[in-house]
């Protein structure tokens, strides 16, 4: 492993740059249509879930 080239708070502020934004959208669940409050954007083109249907989605068995 090679040993690292930036100073650990250089490395810190670039992770934390690549992080969402500390702001909640309104959104609407891609599958049922509730109302809830999502760190994307609207304009950004993601797939946001309610709590439920995401439980759905990742436990459905095939």
């Amino acid at each position: 492993m090679p040993l690292p080239r930036q100073h650990p708070d250089v490395r810190y502020l670039d992770r934390m740059k690549q992080r969402n934004p500390r702001k909640l959208w309104n959104r609407k669940c891609q599958k049922c249509f509730t109302e809830i409050f999502s760190s994307f954007h609207p304009e950004k083109n993601a797939q946001v879930y309610c709590q439920g249907c995401y439980q759905k989605v990742l436990y459905s068995v095939p």
